[in-house]
């Protein structure tokens, strides 16, 4: 398994500082992440993946709390706003831009899963680093007494090297074999329980550590665990912020567009 905090040599980006509320991707918090992201832009090319100082900056500026629900100490902020940052900060490295779009994006997905998952990811704090590998689904779940077994590979799971968590979907390997309906489910593994493959070459995200993942025999409890449709759809969720009403089909264009719109001003 990979190591965070010894890669790093530095405390897990976890631990943190809460980033405070008014903070939250303003324009000032905004700038510093972007100056951050400049100054790591050379090594994250080199070492492909993003420096520690980077990291902590995305994280201060209000990246991965975005769009966490406000009971965890979250935003539930806008689409323009998080497009806006995202483009700013791509204009300096789009490496850094990318990971931090995705950290907002996949705290939406997050927010999906039953409570007490989210209370396990965000119980301490909002400024969660989430790695995910929806689509297409991979390798296999299969259901054991209070949850599922879940084995296989995943490619293209940006940000893993520097996760706090891991979302990976796969289809589940029915109990009874007469029972051919088709079910994939979203998992949420800790980033400490994922063997990382070193796969990620890309020009222009080489800094993402866009790494593949692999897992054998890991039990995650039930909930930590909901239905891949209900995660990327629209349910009706009362109570909830516009933010997490959006379609992922929908809502995911633009914010993946907005590195590449950074990086094409910055050209």
């Amino acid at each position: 398994m990979l190591d965070h905090a010894k890669l790093y040599g530095t405390k897990h980006p976890a631990r943190l500082r809460s980033v405070p509320a008014d903070r939250a991707l303003t324009e000032t918090a905004v700038r510093r992440a972007a100056d951050a992201a400049e100054r790591g832009a050379r090594a994250a090319d080199q070492d492909r993946r993003l420096d520690p100082a980077t990291v902590a900056a995305l994280k201060e500026a209000g990246l991965a709390r975005h769009f966490v629900p406000r009971r965890w100490g979250g935003q539930e902020g806008t689409f323009a706003e998080l497009v806006a940052a995202t483009v700013r900060i791509a204009e300096r490295c789009s490496s850094a831009a990318w990971c931090g779009m995705l950290w907002a994006a996949h705290g939406r997905f997050a927010a999906r899963l039953p409570e007490q998952a989210q209370r396990e990811l965000w119980g301490n704090g909002p400024d969660v680093s989430i790695s995910a590998a929806l689509v297409p689904p991979s390798g296999a779940a299969r259901p054991v007494p209070g949850g599922w077994s879940l084995d296989g590979r995943w490619d293209c799971v940006s940000g893993v090297g520097f996760a706090d968590w891991v979302l990976l979907a796969a289809p589940v390997v029915p109990a009874d074999s007469a029972d051919a309906r088709p079910c994939v489910r979203v998992f949420a593994v800790p980033g400490s329980d994922v063997a990382v493959h070193d796969t990620w070459h890309s020009t222009g995200l080489r800094g993402t550590c866009s790494d593949s993942v692999e897992v054998h025999g890991v039990l995650v409890p039930d909930h930590r665990s909901a239905v891949l449709d209900d995660v990327l759809g629209a349910a009706p969720e009362p109570g909830a912020a516009p933010c997490r009403q959006a379609p992922a089909h929908l809502a995911g264009g633009p914010m993946l567009c907005a590195p590449a719109l950074g990086a094409a001003r910055h050209a």
